[in-house]
């Protein structure tokens, strides 16, 4: 079984008049001090003090520095923290191509929150698994996934969400993914939250193949029933897949009964209702702020 541990600071420490300051580099000292850390599988760092006006950085460059320690970590989670300890746009990132190349064993790693983030020139032969969830997800860190050497990749999970939090792309930089070398390998595929939604429907049509991937996962967008019916026209491209996660949507009853109807396993949880101002509709992804 997975051995997991969480380190994070609480409320208390952080904002208690007599307590001592704390950051991400107080907080990497302290797992990496930590005895029970060499018997992990997963390490997962929440709150590292006021993450919205200090970096992650410092934690990672510790990470880096003691990395004879943490070769037997197979999972990591950088940002597992709930919006009241800081809200996802907010969350003060780093650069981890540093960690990246000192952990060659890493088979998972999660991030959350984009400001300052980087990837750097990914190359790395055992990462399985790599999720982003944050509000926006800048072109640099799109096009450096896209171009990354991951030949054992099988999920891949991204949050694009909004040009106010950080999202500075287009949609080609989004379908360049689709066309990245570790495609064929992935059995899990997620790019969501994008209020690009039914553009990102059109492209993965237009690429013509899912190959290997067995859940397709287009949650937490603005998808409408433009997108809906351009599944329903390609229909045979996603018989093979065991799930279709459509959570969060913009989708008519007409249309969510037609995918209902199409056989495959279509998940169609949480469907929302544009607003309308002044004449003016609006789609908002699910996490943004």
């Amino acid at each position: 079984m997975l051995k997991s541990k969480k380190y994070y600071y609480t409320g208390e420490q952080i904002w208690e008049e007599d307590s001592q300051e704390v950051d991400s580099l107080t907080l990497a000292n302290e797992i990496i001090a930590d005895e029970e850390l060499a018997t992990l599988d997963e390490l997962i760092v929440g709150c590292w003090g006021e993450s919205y006006d200090n970096s992650i950085q410092q934690l990672l460059d510790v990470f880096v520095e003691n990395k004879d320690k943490l070769q037997h970590i197979s999972k990591m989670f950088i940002g597992d923290m709930d919006y009241e300890e800081c809200e996802v746009s907010w969350i003060e990132q780093g650069d981890y191509s540093n960690l990246l190349k000192a952990l060659p064993k890493l088979k998972s790693l999660t991030i959350k929150g984009s400001n300052e983030l980087s990837l750097g020139d990914i190359n790395h032969d055992n990462l399985e698994e790599l999720e982003i969830i944050c509000g926006g997800l800048p072109s640099s860190v799109i096009n450096q996934i896209a171009a990354a050497k991951l030949p054992k990749l099988k999920k891949l999970n991204l949050y694009f969400g909004v040009e106010d939090y950080g999202f500075d792309g287009t949609i080609e930089d989004i379908a360049s993914i689709l066309k990245a070398d570790y495609i064929k390998n992935l059995s899990y595929l997620g790019l969501g939250d994008s209020e690009l939604q039914d553009e990102i429907v059109e492209k993965i049509v237009e690429s013509k193949n899912l190959y290997n991937i067995k859940t397709l996962d287009l949650s937490n967008g603005t998808l409408t029933d433009k997108g809906g019916q351009m599944i329903l026209d390609n229909i045979s491209m996603f018989k093979n897949l065991d799930k279709l996660d459509l959570t969060y949507h913009y989708l008519s009853e007409k249309m969510m009964e037609k995918l209902k109807d199409t056989g495959i396993n279509v998940i169609l949880d949480e469907p929302n209702e544009a607003d309308e101002y002044d004449g003016e509709i609006y789609y908002y992804p699910m996490l943004t702020e």
